[in-house]
């Protein structure tokens, strides 16, 4: 928890002041909460809750707090409602348990990243020099023999999909309000590789490379709670840039928590995100 801590504005780039930040993970991803005060003698208005809902819209905050000294005007409690935003009086504020809180909130905005992926590869070329060549998806890439195809694009998405690199992009985009970014990653096998090229001949691999052009989308989902045995439950579906999302996020006592997202498709529920806590360490920039 941090008080008076600088966000970046992802419209103007600007850094914004917010009274209190709290950085936190759930199932590994992180999650930013603003918490801003008033302190005026009578309720808070609508005009200020609205001047607060339209400054964190280009923050990197996935959940707004609003406490107010004299506690709040109805209209200003409708705003905040509908926009997702939890109100507290000072008094509300002082004594709430703040982890509890946060692990109760009644929307959770689901940030969700996708890639464009383009390959290339350090190449040794017949006159032993190297060079790094684009690849096509459907390169073939095997040994010596032949033996142990592998397409370009099966490697990169492989590659792309490990967790350290998804939490890593994840994490750099949230933390600088980033919507669009590309990044490199680079790979070295721990066999010799080689490149099948447009002529049939092969290539040894000295290294590959996978560029992402990662774009990130954010889902509001309302979210409802109940308990299941010794857990915590939270789930709910909402709609957005990548369709109807269902989210369902379990916590047990001392246990990191595990999230589960699932994308509908057709009629069917696949899976797009199932993830608990882990370090981030990554080759991605």
């Amino acid at each position: 928890m941090t008080e008076s801590e600088m966000l970046t504005d992802s419209r103007t780039g600007e850094q914004r002041e917010v009274d209190i930040v709290i950085r936190s993970e759930i199932g590994g991803y992180p999650v930013i909460i603003g918490v801003e005060c008033v302190d005026h003698g009578r309720p808070a208005t609508v005009q200020w809750v609205e001047g607060m809902l339209g400054k964190h819209a280009d923050l990197p905050t996935d959940k707004l707090i609003l406490v107010a000294s004299s506690g709040f005007s109805r209209q200003a409690l409708v705003k905040a409602e509908k926009r997702g935003a939890l109100c507290l009086s000072l008094a509300e504020a002082a004594s709430a348990e703040w982890t509890q809180l946060v692990g109760k909130l009644p929307v959770a905005y689901l940030d969700v990243v996708t890639h464009e992926l383009k390959v290339s590869a350090r190449l040794v070329q017949p006159d032993q020099t190297q060079a790094i060549t684009d690849l096509t998806p459907d390169t073939i890439l095997c040994d010596r023999e032949r033996h142990n195809r592998v397409l370009a694009r099966e490697l990169a998405a492989a590659i792309a999909n490990r967790p350290e690199v998804g939490m890593h992009v994840m994490k750099h985009m949230h933390d600088n309000s980033l919507r669009e970014h590309a990044y490199h990653v680079a790979y070295r096998a721990g066999e010799i590789m080689f490149a099948v090229d447009s002529s049939d001949e092969q290539h040894q691999v000295v290294e590959f490379y996978v560029s992402l052009l990662s774009k990130r989308t954010q889902t509001a989902v309302p979210l409802k709670h109940r308990v299941a045995g010794a857990a915590l439950v939270a789930y709910g579906e909402g709609s957005g840039e990548l369709g109807e999302l269902r989210v369902a996020i379990v916590e047990r006592d001392k246990q990191p928590p595990v999230v589960e997202v699932t994308q509908k498709q057709g009629s069917n529920w696949m899976p797009l995100v199932n993830a608990d806590s882990q370090d981030v360490d990554s080759g991605a920039e």
